[in-house]
């Protein structure tokens, strides 16, 4: 556990800068995991253990500033700007829109002067916002900004970019009328050359079957220098339980390739992994089985397996070990799902799991995600996972 704390430690630390696009914060992660790779003597596919891909991506490399009426906001506590935002500033009113209103969107809210005022709208529909129709919606991006009004701030990072300054903030802060003075700079970055890192340690067997184990390095970035998303538990935590398999794997040989995967540009919609599955560098049919890790901050409650109700077989598997050793309180089984780096692998035929732990650490996509995590049941589940490979390996418990 001291090694787990130490990598996620420097995965979280103030000079990764949220291993996002700014400041090199993922490439910097990247180069911490090859250079564990290098060091554990790992084999890889091609002259170097990095595949790079392309992708474009929105940040903000500068500090914004928020005031509303003589109140100054916190970037991070009180509000953040939304991943799709474009640069812009103003000082004008906020403009309440009702729920009612996006129910049955009007043809014509010219009376209302959107371009006057900075739209108040509520977060239910921030992700529904351009659903609507287009009429509707170039409409609502004549304002000089959209604001969300939320519970809650959770971060995103954006591909693409919208015309319009744009920002979720803490509805304590938000009332009808109020005067909001903002600023914000954004850098689009095209082409912007991320990587996955990956090596494998060869089987002692004559069986060119793999084991693979991956997990995503990447998260949300900073906003400016010094507010930041650490990413303790997403997915630092993931991180150091692989890290933690290649150094019990050195030191016990696999039947089976064990080939690990550190996926970059997870939470810009599975890009790594999509890229891999797009140019395999050894064929996806030899993989017996991928174990996707993400989320291992505390697993209080048990674990879920997503696609555990897809491969009946496995799963029943690892339930059997894991009642055997009392390891978790329960494992979940849940169906296929679109959250995180297994997904393309199932959609092509590769029969895998994405094990996340499920406890008290609640913390999400925000700036409070901080290497302090608890780790409880990290060991009984790193365990597992190795009894679980084992299993794969040989087909008994």
């Amino acid at each position: 556990m001291k090694a787990v704390k130490k990598h996620i430690k420097y995965l979280c630390s103030r000079k990764l800068h949220g291993r996002g696009y700014t400041f090199q914060g993922s490439d910097k992660a990247a180069e911490y995991i090859f250079n564990f790779y290098k060091s554990r003597s790992l084999k890889s596919y091609t002259d170097s253990y990095f595949q790079e891909f392309p992708l474009s991506i929105n940040t903000f490399p500068l500090k914004p500033k928020l005031k509303i009426d003589d109140k100054k906001l916190k970037v991070g506590r009180d509000y953040i700007p939304v991943s799709t935002s474009a640069n812009g500033e103003a000082i004008t009113n906020l403009l309440f829109l009702a729920d009612s209103i996006f129910e049955n969107p009007p043809n014509d809210l010219s009376h209302l002067n959107l371009e006057d005022h900075a739209l108040v709208i509520s977060d239910n529909y921030a992700n529904k916002l351009f659903t609507l129709p287009k009429s509707f919606v170039s409409q609502l991006i004549r304002a000089k900004a959209l604001i969300f009004s939320t519970d809650k701030l959770t971060m995103g990072v954006g591909r693409y970019q919208l015309p319009i300054p744009q920002f979720y903030i803490l509805e304590k802060h938000i009332k009808d009328g109020a005067k909001i003075d903002f600023e914000l700079k954004t850098e689009f970055k095209e082409d912007y050359l991320s990587k996955n890192v990956i090596g494998y340690i060869e089987g002692s067997s004559k069986n060119d079957s793999s084991i693979v184990f991956s997990a995503h390095y990447d998260h949300l970035g900073s906003i400016g220098k010094k507010v930041y998303f650490p990413g303790g538990n997403d997915n630092a935590s993931g991180v150091a339980m692989m890290l933690e398999l290649i150094d019990f794997y050195t030191k016990n040989p696999p039947k089976y390739n064990v080939v690990f995967m550190a996926f970059g540009a997870e939470e810009v919609g599975l890009i790594g992994s999509k890229y891999y599955v797009s140019h395999p560098l050894f064929p996806l049919e030899k993989i017996r089985f991928l174990i996707n890790i993400d989320l291992m901050a505390s697993g209080e409650e048990g674990m879920t397996a997503v696609n555990g109700s897809i491969f009946k077989k496995e799963f029943e598997a690892i339930k059997r070990i894991n009642d055997k050793h009392s390891y978790l309180p329960l494992i979940n089984a849940r169906g296929k799902a679109a959250n995180s780096d297994h997904y393309f692998f199932t959609e092509t035929g590769v029969p895998s799991f994405f094990f996340y732990l499920m406890g008290n650490w609640k913390n999400y996509h925000d700036i409070y995600d901080t290497r302090k995590l608890p780790l409880n049941r990290f060991s009984e589940t790193f365990q597992l996972i190795v009894d679980f490979e084992e299993y794969l390996e040989s087909g008994k418990i």
